[in-house]
């Protein structure tokens, strides 16, 4: 219970340092980009295509909806929907939720009679992306920003933009770039936070002769943060049945693993990353796709 209360605590008080805004924006709401440590900027393919990169809009096939929960080692939760259509039109909601953690303070520190406090904070994005030549897609997400913390609530309006070159001048090979968050900040009692903004630079490579084998690789630079890498890797085997591993190098032990199953309409995706003594983290996800390939 006490670590419980430090870190919500910490959660809190991040939440009002600048630059902290939507941290968790940081966590792979897809179990297949989870799994192949959130390299997805140039493979992202499912109903969080536009989480990241609204150009792999550009490139759906199918139409899908995607729901996925994260289960984190505080009791914390995050909880997403995203919705990409073959028209290149996009839909996304992203919650993250503290939970419900009591109110110390040095007068009370078990805090039995100050009540709850709790943290949520969410996105709701509309996104488009098309193809202007056989091989070069482009995009845009808008979002809308909602936190909760404890009843003061603030907004913000942002942006991203995104770029997928398939088949780079190298069969195979695709390229992308995507810059992410780019608006207003969000504005509280306390003033203004900067969203956390972001660039990812991507790339895949699919195995020669082979559409089931894929190995993936990005960088991406977060709003005062270093440069973070990530590699990743996907089989597809018979019966639709995938094994996913990755990592990345800000990860408590940066390797992550996962597998999905996908048949004619319905498909399932889970990841497991280890966070050494703090636990794991479990990501799962159910996806419908319909109307294409």
């Amino acid at each position: 219970m006490i670590n419980r209360i430090w870190i919500l605590g910490v959660l809190f008080l991040s939440a009002q340092a600048e630059g902290a805004a939507f941290d968790f924006l940081g966590v792979d709401v897809s179990p297949r980009a989870a799994a192949m440590g959130g390299a997805q900027a140039a493979s992202a393919r499912d109903g969080y295509a536009a989480v990241y990169n609204p150009a792999a809009l550009g490139s759906v096939r199918s139409s899908q909806v995607s729901f996925s929960h994260s289960a984190h080692f505080i009791g914390t939760s995050i909880d997403a929907i995203g919705f990409s259509h073959v028209s290149g039109l996009g839909l996304s909601l992203r919650r993250f939720d503290s939970g419900q953690v009591a109110r110390t303070t040095v007068a009370d520190p078990d805090g039995a009679n100050l009540g709850d406090a709790r943290l949520t904070e969410s996105i709701a994005s509309l996104s488009y992306g098309r193809a202007l030549a056989s091989t070069l897609r482009l995009g845009a997400s808008l979002g809308v920003f909602q936190r909760d913390a404890d009843g003061q609530r603030a907004s913000a309006i942002a942006a991203d933009f995104g770029l997928l070159w398939a088949n780079a001048g190298i069969e195979g090979v695709d390229l992308a770039a995507v810059v992410q968050n780019l608006g207003s900040s969000l504005k509280t009692r306390s003033g203004e936070e900067p969203l956390p903004r972001a660039i990812r630079l991507g790339g895949a490579y699919r195995l020669a002769g082979s559409q089931n084998t894929i190995a993936l690789i990005e960088g991406t630079k977060g709003h005062d943060a270093p440069w973070r890498a990530s590699v990743g890797a996907e089989r597809v085997f018979s019966a639709g049945v995938s094994a996913r591993a990755g990592w990345r190098s800000d990860a408590q032990t940066g390797f992550c693993f996962g597998v999905g199953w996908h048949g004619s309409q319905w498909g399932f995706d889970y990841a497991l990353l280890p966070l050494g003594d703090l636990g794991a983290s479990h990501r799962i996800g159910v996806n419908l796709h319909w109307g294409g390939d």
